[in-house]
């Protein structure tokens, strides 16, 4: 899922050859923080796991600090289309 959400926002553009389209850049918001949101619930799930089951310390290390790589590249890139947008909002 975060992976389909991250590839939706990556193929919606929102600047034309010299147009913006604010409703296009909407729905790239959208996709992209559905994706940082399922990262903050696998990450809530990968906790409850370690809780519930008897699952090694080190996988889950692992792919906890991959998903917090993805989570934070995905609010960088958040942040990013905010500065660069919302210029062309104006």
């Amino acid at each position: 899922y975060i992976l389909d959400c991250l590839t939706m926002a990556n193929e919606l553009n929102p600047c034309g050859k010299d147009t913006f389209y604010p409703e296009i850049y909407e729905r790239r918001k959208v996709y992209q923080k559905e994706a940082y949101a399922a990262c903050r619930s696998l990450l809530t799930m990968i906790d409850i796991a370690v809780e519930l089951f008897d699952i090694q310390v080190a996988g889950v290390s692992h792919w906890t600090a991959l998903v917090v790589e993805v989570k934070n590249k995905t609010n960088a890139w958040i942040s990013s289309d905010a500065s660069r947008f919302n210029k062309g909002a104006d």
